[in-house]
């Protein structure tokens, strides 16, 4: 069973693991949120999780408040291991750190980037919720351009067509 619990200096070995796994760079541009590392990170912006799975560790997520825009939120996961996917837990620790984070920190929309190559994961989020916004292109610290679309969701009482319509 699916379970999180906030990310402790503890986990600092596990990450350490997680940085080294040559299957993770390619689905992740990162494994942390901007200006934080596991032992040092500000609780008042960033909502930040470790996935267990039968209490073993088997990814993170997180959600960073965007600063300039004081409603918005970020949102990170990966799960450590191609076993972990497909199953649902990736929808369920998304879910759940939502739903958490929004009751520490207020927020109505949250945003993501995700590769277009990543077609798992971006049907993960569409199951959450999340819908096209934009697309775009990086180039990778190895010169690779990696082509992403940004995907967002609105919460806390309605719905993306609500806030759509009322934008308009």
């Amino acid at each position: 069973m699916m379970s999180l619990r906030d990310i402790s200096k503890s986990d600092e070995r596990t990450y350490a693991i997680w940085q080294n796994n040559s299957e993770l760079a390619g689905y992740l541009s990162r494994l942390y949120p901007y200006n934080s590392s596991v032992g040092d990170y500000g609780a008042s912006r960033v909502c930040w999780f470790i996935i267990e799975e039968d209490a073993c560790a088997i990814g993170s997520v997180w959600l960073e408040k965007v600063i300039e825009e004081p409603d918005s939120m970020i949102l990170g996961i990966f799960l450590s291991g191609e076993q972990y996917r497909g199953k649902g837990i990736g929808r369920a620790a998304i879910q759940e750190a939502i739903r958490i984070s929004n009751q520490r920190i207020a927020f109505r929309n949250v945003r993501l980037n995700v590769r277009k190559s990543n077609l798992r994961a971006i049907k993960c989020y569409e199951k959450c919720g999340f819908k096209i916004s934009g697309e775009g292109r990086k180039t990778a610290s190895d010169g690779t351009v990696i082509s992403y679309y940004t995907m967002e969701k609105k919460v806390g009482g309605g719905t993306w067509d609500t806030y759509k319509k009322s934008a308009e």
